[in-house]
């Protein structure tokens, strides 16, 4: 059975894949937009939480509003977990895996390992996943950036 995965827009081809009734991914629809903006929006305030209790407040009222109870499943793909409940639109299953995701990686992790790039020209997010729990930067370009401009801070010398 084909399908039309997501509509790409005006000018593209939509792409179609071979599914399973079982296996076939939600479709969007409208008001998936506007669930998924509420889940960025909740996460980007995990992220910008200014202490561990605050965030796991924060990790937990997500997870509550994602409410469904942990399952086995196993639909062709061998078996796994789902945390959510079956047939959700796709804004509801974003909001549930984006909760439990975010809430694995910081018991796992710790909960300082999310955070924003410290490049002062950059407000991008990431989740440290170094072997240290050091990371600072989104990404190397930011990094090095930052780098060079302390370099060169260092180095000039004062116009007179």
């Amino acid at each position: 059975m084909n399908e039309c995965v997501a509509d790409p827009g005006p000018g593209t081809t939509a792409t179609s894949r071979t599914t399973s009734p079982a296996a076939r991914s939600p479709l969007a629809e409208p008001a998936d937009l506007g669930h998924t903006l509420d889940v960025l929006e909740a996460w980007i305030e995990v992220v910008d939480a200014p202490g561990e209790r605050e965030r796991a407040g924060l990790v937990n009222d997500m997870l509550a509003r994602s409410a469904a109870y942990p399952r086995l499943t196993d639909h062709a793909r061998g078996w796994h977990l789902h945390y959510r409940d079956d047939r959700q639109p796709l804004g509801a299953v974003l909001f549930a895996l984006i909760s439990v995701g975010t809430a694995l990686h910081l018991v796992s992790r710790g909960m300082d390992q999310l955070g924003r790039c410290a490049a002062a020209d950059c407000e991008m997010i990431f989740a440290d996943t170094s072997r240290t729990g050091r990371q600072r930067y989104c990404r190397q370009p930011c990094a090095n950036r930052d780098a060079v401009r302390r370099h060169r801070a260092r180095h000039s010398t004062p116009a007179t």
